[in-house]
């Protein structure tokens, strides 16, 4: 038996287990591993959920496809490599968007994914005078120990239930005007809200989609608010901390918006800002934020930057 058939997730293994468990995950799949002797650095910050994991999980991905597979793994093929890492070695129920952005990412442009059947187009960023600020709330999630799994075993149980009336494959098949017809399926009021985050959710990335494509920073603001009120009110994975940075953010007048990004209970939020403001956001956000939790918030501008590349670096 090679010994990399002996791997398993331990939890002294730390980060290692998302290296561990691509290089297992590759070889199940027939793809050639071997011994690296690599020097890792990343500017994700761990645990704040902005996908250092992913990150990891790519590089890693990528690293092997390069030195041992002459870079023959599709990258499709590779995120996918990704996402099953969290599903079955990790044992987190994740889905593939994390993976996704972090292998196809390109320079100034959003994408647009259909999860369910990976169909996917790029949308030009249009931001015009305004970036997008990461706000880091210094309070740690991680994805394992938080309540990720439960929020996905509830939008089962809620499918389950409504497959008895309609005949749908997921929650996101159901349109909004259906929601007062189909709510009456479903047994837990819990559950109801699960379902009409996911619902609203999708309205939300279509209209994304189409302001982004227009320029339209005002509409973009109001959707980022309209995401946060659901993921606090109905999908419930907002958290004290996420609330009170979201809640500053939107005080400042030169911010459009702002809502957390992630799976929540912790982690980072996101902010669109006027460009010349950005100092003086950061400031006041940071201020009233340690007022009102006593933790110091990070602050990040973030770009539309590329996916997984292979770079040769030059003294």
């Amino acid at each position: 038996m090679h010994g990399w058939q002996r791997i398993n997730y331990k939890d002294d293994n730390d980060w290692g287990n998302y290296a561990l468990g691509m290089a297992k995950i590759l070889s199940d799949h027939g793809y050639r591993i071997g011994g690296l002797d690599a020097a890792i650095y990343g500017n994700i910050p761990n645990g704040a959920g902005l996908s250092s994991s992913a990150s990891l999980e790519l590089l890693i991905g990528e690293m092997f496809n390069q030195i041992y597979n002459d870079g023959k793994i599709p990258r499709l093929e590779l995120v996918r490599f990704g996402q099953l890492c969290e599903n079955e070695f990790i044992g987190v129920r994740s889905g593939i968007m994390d993976q996704f952005a972090i292998g196809m990412g390109k320079k100034d442009h959003a994408i647009h994914l259909n999860t369910d059947t990976l169909e996917y187009r790029y949308v030009r960023g249009v931001l015009p005078g305004h970036v997008f600020v990461i706000m880091n709330t210094a309070k740690r999630r991680e994805l394992k120990d938080s309540k990720y799994n439960v929020r996905r075993e509830e939008c089962e149980r809620a499918l389950a239930q409504l497959q008895e009336k309609q005949a749908i494959r997921t929650l996101s098949e159901i349109k909004p005007q259906e929601l007062d017809t189909l709510m009456p399926s479903v047994s837990d009021p819990v559950l109801q809200k699960r379902v009409r985050h996911v619902v609203t959710e999708n309205v939300r990335v279509q209209e994304m989609m189409q302001a982004m494509e227009t320029g339209d920073t005002e509409k973009m603001g109001r959707i980022l608010n309209e995401g946060h009120a659901s993921l606090r009110d109905d999908y419930e994975v907002t958290g004290p901390e996420l609330d009170a940075i979201t809640k500053r953010a939107r005080e400042h007048p030169n911010c459009v918006g702002a809502r957390m990004t992630g799976a929540g209970f912790g982690g980072c939020a996101i902010a669109l800002v006027e460009k010349e403001a950005v100092d003086s956001f950061t400031s006041f956000v940071g201020e009233q934020y340690f007022k009102d939790t006593g933790l110091v918030a990070g602050f990040f501008v973030s770009e539309l930057a590329g996916g997984t590349e292979e770079r040769e670096e030059r003294a």
